[in-house]
């Protein structure tokens, strides 16, 4: 594990000083610039006025969206199982009809 080190991150106009470990410096930036985007997308968009009132709409659609794909994912997880399930259950077949046959 790398040792933390403080960092410069600017988050609507804003300057932060915060600690990150060195390894993960490229997953901060990616996470500032998510941020920064929906920040800036809430400031287009209207009526919100205030750095603090926009940073949590920013913080909330960011959470909704990673709530959207995880239940997605969820989803597809049990699909997975029920596609495993069936190809069982064929492979089995395919093994009792080649039995048969012999």
């Amino acid at each position: 594990m790398s040792k933390s080190k403080g960092t410069k991150i600017t988050l609507g106009g804003r300057s932060f000083i915060i600690a990150c470990e060195e390894d993960k410096k490229p997953v901060l930036a990616a996470a500032v610039d998510l941020v920064e985007d929906k920040l800036d997308e809430v400031q287009r968009n209207g009526k919100v006025i205030g750095l603090d009132r926009c940073a949590l709409l920013a913080a909330l659609n960011i959470a909704s969206e990673l709530l959207e794909e995880q239940t997605q994912l969820q989803g597809s997880g049990d699909l997975g199982s029920q596609l495993q399930r069936m190809v069982t259950k064929i492979d089995a077949a395919i093994d009792e009809q080649n039995q048969l046959s012999i």
